[in-house]
């Protein structure tokens, strides 16, 4: 029977050693790893900004109804109020001074610019132009008006959010 020499036993016993903290760590390594990759904690939340509530509210200016026949109408204290419908939509409703309404129920989707202004389009009249800027200064543009019947107005608004209504 051969017997291993004291010299040999050592070092088998530092291979074994040095082997055993290797998987040791190696083993901390793989679980980790396979800990930390499996969180979703590190996921930003979505952030819904709800745009509607930023430009609710009722307009006033002054309106213009144009037509290539005929001078142009003005109408003086008309207002255009924005309701919110979801956070990005909103529905616009047209008044006049006597509060007659002219429009109403137009949905629009809410954009926002770059430079934090809002642009509204609206499916049903493509055509249709609303801007709104930072300072609450509101423009409005439909082509394609009909008065009694007969096609071919354009609607122009301008005003600014009135605060107090």
């Amino acid at each position: 029977m051969i017997q291993a020499s004291d010299g040999s036993r050592f070092l088998n016993y530092i291979i074994m050693k040095n082997i055993t903290k290797l998987l040791m760590l190696l083993t901390l390594f793989f679980v980790g790893m396979s800990l930390s990759s499996c969180s979703d904690d590190d996921k930003d939340p979505d952030i819904t900004i709800d745009l509607a509530k930023q430009i609710t509210g009722t307009y006033v200016g002054d309106g213009t109804l144009t037509h290539p026949d005929i001078n142009p109408l003005k109408f003086p204290g008309m207002k255009i109020i924005i309701s919110r419908s979801s956070s990005d939509y909103v529905i616009l409703r047209i008044v006049q001074a006597d509060n007659t309404t002219l429009l109403e129920n137009d949905v629009f989707n809410i954009l926002q610019t770059s430079t934090k202004d809002f642009i509204l389009r609206c499916e049903t009249f493509p055509n249709t132009k609303v801007n709104i800027d930072k300072n609450g200064n509101i423009s409005y543009t439909n082509p394609h008006i009909s008065v009694r019947g007969e096609t071919g107005y354009t609607l122009s608004f301008t005003g600014r959010i009135d605060k107090n209504l």
